[in-house]
């Protein structure tokens, strides 16, 4: 059986790795980014997409954005217009497939800043790791 102090040395080479490989965190992001929304679908949990997906459509008929639509969804859309138009390209397309490329896309965005941040990569690894957590928990 093996110290302790020897399976944390072990547990950190293993960190290290990970943190020092970008294809290792860009695989894990992917990952995040496509189960989570799906699982989300498949349970019928989207509710946050319907809410940006539905206002373009909104936009476009020169409906308010902010109003509440209860036979859409339960929530509010809080994001300015420009979001809007933004959304357009996930608006048409329906569900199984608008969830996963608006996710992705929204995911790449992040991945992106964060690895044009002036750290040194193994920093800017480490803070898409930490990131990951509210990453996921937004995917929801």
């Amino acid at each position: 059986m093996r110290p302790l102090s020897r399976l944390s040395l072990g547990g950190l080479q293993i960190a290290k790795g990970v943190v020092s490989n970008p294809r290792i965190i860009i695989a894990i992001w992917l990952l995040v980014g496509v189960v989570i929304p799906y699982e989300g679908y498949l349970c019928d949990n989207y509710s946050n997409y319907t809410i940006v997906r539905n206002s373009f459509g909104h936009l476009v008929n020169e409906e308010n954005l902010y109003a509440g639509y209860p036979e859409e969804y339960s929530d509010r859309f809080v994001y300015g217009p420009m979001f809007s138009v933004l959304m357009a390209p996930f608006a048409s397309l329906p569900d199984v497939l608008g969830i996963g490329l608006y996710l992705l896309a929204s995911a790449g965005v992040l991945f992106v800043a964060i690895q044009s941040l002036p750290l040194e990569k193994v920093w800017r690894n480490w803070l898409c790791l930490i990131c990951l957590v509210d990453f996921a928990n937004n995917q929801q």
